[in-house]
């Protein structure tokens, strides 16, 4: 599956969840945290990209969260 493959069948799944976007990051506030999926494109080859997970222990401040 391609890197536009995967954000297109992201984006319907993830919105149902509760999720909202910003370029390639997903994010959901609750309970004083942000539930984050990132996907971000290989350096070595056009064809890879990663799919990055996280939690960060404060409320979305309008800053995307560092990977």
């Amino acid at each position: 599956m391609f890197k536009v493959d995967m954000i297109v069948s992201l984006k319907s799944i993830l919105k149902e969840q509760g999720f909202k976007k910003i370029r390639n990051y997903w994010y959901k506030v609750q309970n004083e945290m942000t539930f984050y999926l990132n996907i971000q494109g290989s350096a070595y080859s056009s064809d890879d990209f990663y799919v990055n997970f996280g939690v960060v222990l404060s409320s979305f401040k309008e800053k995307i969260p560092p990977i």
